[in-house]
């Protein structure tokens, strides 16, 4: 298998998951037009958090524990026999997770959605039930994530879900009159048993992951990679467990706030992913491999420098999104039944999940350098303070401020769990270099400030001069965007930013060797 380099194999990935979540957000713009912020819109978003969004934490959760065993049995060729039983057993525990929580798909729903009552509390349960077969297809397509990532083949992971919206594209195109929000429930589970069988041609022909109908419960690995899965588990659904905190919150207050808040933290969500899980997918292999060589010196440079990479991407994503933010919601999803009302309310929820960016890129680098240390311990200890916080923070603010109240308690909740974990791992760790850290992020920060200036004003100028109507506000984010760009990079090598200097030089070194 031919290898790329770490920062060709980060580009390509945040390109082409980049490229999937454009063709999410057409997809999730077509439900917009089809539902509108309506009951049945509540009723699908509700189902959707309650399974495949929580069980894809789990399944990160699969692929994180998966790789380090990967990366030990392809450097020191130990542990085949472990791999074929962790493949095993992820696929009899999955169904039998199944299985349970279809039968208990009652009692848990109301409880969720205490909002709900009548036939709109039976729907979501229903549609809940018929989204449930896609959790054990999850659970076993992100353990051959993991596989893949451990033996650097990032391709198919980050293009699989090509597959699973094409198959909702045909759906809304020519079904959802026919079959409505069941019929949409059951292609998202049929999407994902599609990712699955995308992923197993080049796990067949490569033989990376060998599978047996078997399972030797006295294998040591086996049993670590079980009992490491929920904690890991639990951290990585600290976002997603936040998102049905707000939901909660947010069925209390009427019809259609659980929609919006979908709508908004959907849009975060993509962003903010694309990039971090980019740059994690790549590294997070890289810091197992520096442990096991026992170079600690390499391991600490390392998660220093994908900090610093992504505050640098982060910090003006967060500026430029919520300067944006309300011109691309517009034209992603204001027509048909999302009118500008759902717009406002998406706006709002999208701001304030959006200026938690860098807080979400910093706790999920910082986990994974925990866990390559081998510390399950800390990350449960930050995921559950976010969560007590925003629980707490959530009823008081939207007691005080209404629906503005929830996102702006998930965003506080959030630094507050960042600037503790990065605390900690300062603190254990002797070789974080600190002064190195704050450098780049006064940078950085000062050039996000100039750059929201600018488009400020650019955005005035261009919506005074362009024409109304979603061409002009097109023409007006490109523009944007450009500005910005332009500006926050010119501003960084003004301030003569390592990392820049750094990105320009494996860019000319590149391009020289494509010329020769």
């Amino acid at each position: 298998m031919k290898k790329r380099s770490s920062v060709f194999n980060v580009v390509m990935i945040i390109s082409l998951t980049f490229l999937a979540k454009i063709i999410g957000f057409l997809r999730d713009a077509f439900i917009g037009y089809s539902f509108g912020a309506s009951d049945e819109t509540d009723i699908y978003t509700a189902a959707i958090g309650f399974t495949t969004i929580v069980f894809l934490g789990i399944g990160s959760a699969i692929a994180t524990n998966t790789i380090p065993i990967v990366v030990r049995y392809r450097k020191e060729g130990r542990g085949k026999e472990s791999i074929s039983n962790i493949s095993t057993a992820i696929v009899l525990l999955s169904f039998i997770g199944s299985v349970i929580y279809f039968v208990l798909a009652p009692a848990i729903v109301p409880f969720l959605v205490p909002g709900y009552s009548g036939d709109k509390l039976l729907t979501t349960i229903q549609i809940t039930r018929w989204m449930i077969p896609a959790l054990m297809f999850i659970g076993i397509m992100y353990f051959y994530v993991g596989v893949l990532q451990a033996n650097e083949q990032f391709v198919l992971p980050a293009t699989s879900s090509f597959l699973f919206n094409f198959l909702f594209f045909i759906y809304i195109g020519f079904f959802i009159d026919d079959f409505g929000i069941v019929g949409l429930a059951a292609i998202t589970t049929m999407g994902w048993l599609l990712q699955l069988i995308y992923l197993l041609p080049l796990i067949i022909k490569e033989r990376l992951a060998p599978f047996k109908f078997h399972i030797d419960f006295k294998d040591p690995i086996l049993r670590n990679f079980l009992i490491g899965i929920v904690p890991i588990a639990l951290v990585t659904l600290t976002h997603q467990f936040n998102i049905i905190i707000d939901n909660r919150f947010a069925s209390l207050l009427g019809e259609s706030y659980v929609s919006v808040l979908y709508f908004g933290n959907m849009i975060f969500v993509a962003i903010t992913t694309v990039t971090v899980n980019g740059i994690t997918a790549v590294m997070f292999p890289k810091f197992n491999e520096k442990l096991l060589e026992k170079n600690h010196d390499g391991f600490y440079q390392s998660v220093v420098n994908v900090l610093r990479s992504v505050a640098l991407l982060l910090v003006p994503m967060s500026v430029g999104m919520i300067l944006v933010g309300p011109h691309v919601i517009k034209i992603i999803f204001q027509r048909g039944q999302f009118d500008a009302t759902d717009v406002a309310m998406t706006v709002i929820a999208f701001t304030g999940y959006t200026s938690l960016m860098l807080a979400f890129g910093f706790i999920d680098v910082l986990n994974k350098a925990f866990y390559a240390l081998n510390n399950r311990r800390t990350p449960m200890l930050i995921g559950l303070i976010i969560t007590v916080m925003n629980v707490i923070l959530s009823y008081s603010l939207s007691k005080v401020m209404g629906f503005k109240g929830i996102p702006i308690a998930t965003a506080l909740s959030f630094y507050i769990g960042a600037t503790i974990s990065f605390g900690i791992f300062y603190k254990m760790e002797k070789g974080f270099t600190l002064k190195l850290m704050s450098n780049t992020l006064f940078k950085v920060i000062a050039a996000a400030i100039l750059m929201g200036v600018s488009v400020h004003g650019t955005n005035k100028v261009a919506i005074s001069i362009l024409p109304s109507g979603e061409i002009g506000t097109l023409v007006t984010i490109i523009i944007d965007v450009v500005v910005g760009v332009g500006i926050y990079v010119l501003t960084l090598i003004l301030l003569k930013e390592q990392l820049i200097y750094h990105n320009i030089g494996l860019l000319k070194e590149r391009l020289l060797r494509r010329n020769k």
